[in-house]
């Protein structure tokens, strides 16, 4: 069956789309990704002729999947709408992202189906039941509007392995991107030297700012843990076939939300294999409360050169309404070794600065 996925996001380094694509793929569909990307403006959303040129992919599709965050979620809603009404309701339309996940009860008013939760087994289960004609009421992850009832099926148990996942889809012959209002075929140049790469899934410290919190609760026995981490052998693999894919590459952007918070076994031997191996810089995101000389030292031998570390507020606001376990003292210990390295590695602090409950020094 032909399937068509769609992504909004801003940069076409949408990694969890073209995984279920992968996962899609491998059980013998047939699949065209499309990535709808616009600025961040996020008034801007897309023109007639923008949707006219989706909508000549999307012909012949037994299925169309649609992802989105909160920010493209108007951009989405607009995909939807157009689709059902320009196919006439013919092609069944699943909603999924960060977005159908936090907000299904908004997603279900403009498609039939809204997928929650990680995604990849439920695709790949509707994908299968749309093509032998059987009946999707039941599938779980999945909500589902038939005769103006709404079905809400629970979500399944979360993938603990994720090692078990194929490497996300970057064979492009089969992938669109819109650039100036034209929608073409990919092009190596479109991934701009770098590719966004997720090493892990899940975080345990559910910020109540961040989509984690939610996913937290949402998957509360349905799970081993919440973090989850592949392999250094299944990253090292994965990007070694990316370079080799992709020869423009120029860095990766690794964008677990802390990789610092892997343990040191695993930093040493993700930067041995690297070190040996890859030859390339790459970046990565780091917490205050799990840097330490040992894992920066080694992350900047293997050829990290910038760094991402969330501050987001001061003590009392991080404690008492953010509800981050994370003190000052943390963040200026991390920030010390971090500045022993000032030569070698360009480091960022993420700050939450519109909070009105407190001041701007």
């Amino acid at each position: 069956m032909k399937i068509v996925l769609i992504s909004t996001s801003t940069y076409p380094s949408d990694q969890g789309i073209r995984t279920v694509s992968s996962c899609l793929r491998k059980a013998g569909q047939e699949v065209k990704l499309v990535f709808m990307t616009l600025d961040e403006d996020y008034s801007r959303n897309y023109s007639l002729n923008e949707l006219r040129q989706l909508a000549r992919v999307c012909r012949g599709a037994g299925l169309i999947g649609v992802s989105a965050y909160a920010s493209t979620s108007k951009r989405a809603a607009r995909i939807i709408m157009f689709l059902k009404k320009f196919f006439e309701n013919k092609i069944p339309v699943v909603y999924g992202g960060v977005h159908a996940t936090i907000s299904p009860k908004e997603c279900i008013k403009y498609a039939d189906i809204v997928c929650i939760g990680e995604g990849e087994e439920a695709v790949v289960e509707l994908a299968n039941a749309l093509e032998k004609n059987k009946k999707i009421d039941k599938i779980k992850n999945l909500w589902i509007r038939k005769n103006n009832e709404i079905i809400k099926n629970p979500v399944r148990n979360i993938i603990d392995n994720i090692d078990s996942l194929p490497f996300p889809d970057y064979d492009i012959e089969n992938h669109y991107i819109l650039e100036n209002k034209k929608l073409r075929k990919f092009l190596e140049y479109d991934l701009g030297g770098q590719i966004f790469f997720l090493t892990g899934r899940g975080c345990p410290y559910g910020c109540d700012y961040c989509s984690n919190s939610l996913f937290n609760e949402l998957y509360k026995g349905k799970r081993k843990q919440i973090l989850r981490w592949h392999s250094p052998e299944y990253i090292i693999n994965g990007i070694l076939y990316l370079k080799k894919r992709f020869p423009s590459l120029g860095y990766f952007d690794i964008r677990d939300d802390t990789f610092s918070l892997r343990s040191i076994e695993d930093i040493r031997k993700f930067c041995k294999l690297y070190k040996e191996k890859v030859h390339m810089r790459f970046k990565c995101l780091g917490d205050p409360k799990t840097i330490n000389e040992e894992k920066i030292n080694l992350l900047v031998d293997a050829g990290c050169t910038d760094i991402i570390v969330g501050i987001q507020g001061c003590e009392r606001v991080n404690l008492n309404i953010y509800h981050r376990n994370q003190t000052d003292d943390n963040v200026m210990k991390a920030a010390k070794i971090l500045n022993k390295y000032k030569d070698e590695l360009a480091v960022m602090y993420d700050v939450i600065t519109c909070n009105p409950l407190k001041k701007p020094e």
